[in-house]
Formats: C-alpha cells, structure tokens, sequence
C-alpha cells in the first residue's frame, strides 16, 4: 500500500483570502504607513466628524464597504482573525462561498448605510462576526435545539465589542454611567442589527439537509416489498454460506 502525501489545503478560499489580506492590510499600514491608509478607507467617519459622509466625496461610498477591513490594534487583529477561522470556515463550507461572500456583503452595506446616520466613527469586522454568529445558531434553530457554547460565545464577543468600544469611544462622550456606556456603543448595536439582518438572509438561503441513508432505504423496502424479502434471504445465504468450513 502507497504511503499517503501530506497535502496542504486551501479549505475555504474565501474566509483565507479575506483573513489573510485583512491582516495583511494592517501591517502595511501599521508598519510603513502609520495609520494613514486606515484614515483614508478603513473608518466610515460619523456625523460628529469632520470626515462625515458627503455625497461629493468618492471615498465616502468607499468607506460604506472598506471600514471592516479597520484593525484597532493588533489584539483586534487576532480575535478577528480567531473568530474568521474558527466559524467562517464552517459556514463557507455549509453555504458555498458565493452564498457566504454575499451574506458578508449585506452585512457590511447594513452596517455603513445606518453608520452614515451614526455621530461616531465605525471600524472593524463586528458586523460580519455578528453576522457568523448569528447565522450559526441558524443551523441549531433548524434542528431544534440551542447549544451553550454559542450562548457563550455570543456573550463574551459581545462584552468585548462593547468593552472596546466604550474604551475607544468613551472620552467622545459627555455623559456619564449608563448613558455614556450605551452612547458608545452605539456602533456595536448597529453591528448587531446588520449581523441579524444577513443571518436572515442565510436562514431563507440554508441548504436543506440531506436524508439519511437510512431514510432512503426504508423508503426503498416501502416502494418494493418484493425486492425487501429477496435483500434479507440474500442476507441469511451469506451468513449460511460464511459458516461452512472446508
């Protein structure tokens, strides 16, 4: 027997190719550029901005779909880059990556069409996590059931979305404890709508599951009896037959 090659595989080439050129993007821009190319395309600048939307202005409708390529930092970076492998792979490989491209492309336009309206600044890949998130709990919706580990996941990615946008958004802020807290997250909860918003798409788009082979088979008895009897003496022969020594 041949000795099996190690292959190395390009699973999912849309969820690599936009991890890898995310992370791409920030090093060029953290590294040689300083920020610059982030200030120019990565942020959909709010309406308390200088930089807001103007309907003059190319990059503005640039921004709408380039600011989740934004990065805050290289902690950003990673837990995007973590969640991208961890989910998108899977839900790549469940929809197709023409489906799941377009979902990431509603997503994206949600999110920059009510962040013209928003008076903070937007950036990053929540909406798009969200949305991977969210089209998840499609599948368990589907089977009836809700695993814990999605409960969690939804919990501790949502605290950190809003823990890093009250530290990123804070000081813009006047008002203070709660107010200040939900102010600031005001790009976090347009994330979270976007992210519904795509996930219904892929639940109107879920692929329908496959029946068993068990189900086809049962069918297959019910359709013909006949051919049922002759399967199970063509059964009991082979037991016979295996038995006889020589």
């Amino acid at each position: 027997m041949a000795n099996k090659k190690f292959r190395v595989l390009y699973d999912a080439p849309l969820t690599l190719t936009l991890t890898i050129f995310t992370a791409l993007l920030f090093i060029l821009d953290s590294l040689i550029l300083k920020g610059k190319l982030s200030q120019a395309l990565f942020i959909s600048y709010g309406t308390l901005s200088e930089k807001a939307f103007s309907p003059s202005n190319p990059l503005s409708y640039l921004r709408i779909l380039l600011h989740v390529f934004g990065c805050a930092g290289w902690s950003t970076l990673l837990i995007n880059s973590t969640f991208f492998l961890l989910i998108g792979t899977t839900l790549e490989d469940r929809y197709g990556s023409v489906i799941f491209g377009l979902m990431i492309f509603i997503s994206t336009l949600v999110a920059g069409v009510i962040g013209i309206f928003c008076p903070l600044n937007m950036s990053g890949a929540s909406p798009v996590i969200f949305m991977m998130i969210f089209l998840s709990a499609v599948s368990m919706i589907t089977k009836k059931n809700i695993q814990i580990s999605w409960i969690l996941i939804f919990v501790f990615y949502t605290a950190y979305a809003m823990a890093s946008a009250l530290e990123n958004n804070g000081p813009l802020i006047e008002s203070r404890g709660l107010g200040k807290f939900l102010q600031s997250n005001i790009p976090t909860f347009i994330a979270i709508v976007s992210g519904i918003a795509s996930s219904l798409f892929g639940f109107l788009s879920a692929p329908k599951e496959k029946s068993s082979r068990k189900d086809n088979y049962e069918s297959y008895e019910e359709d013909y009896p006949a051919k049922k009897g002759r399967r199970k003496s063509n059964r009991n022969d082979d037991e016979v037959v295996g038995s006889i020594r020589f």
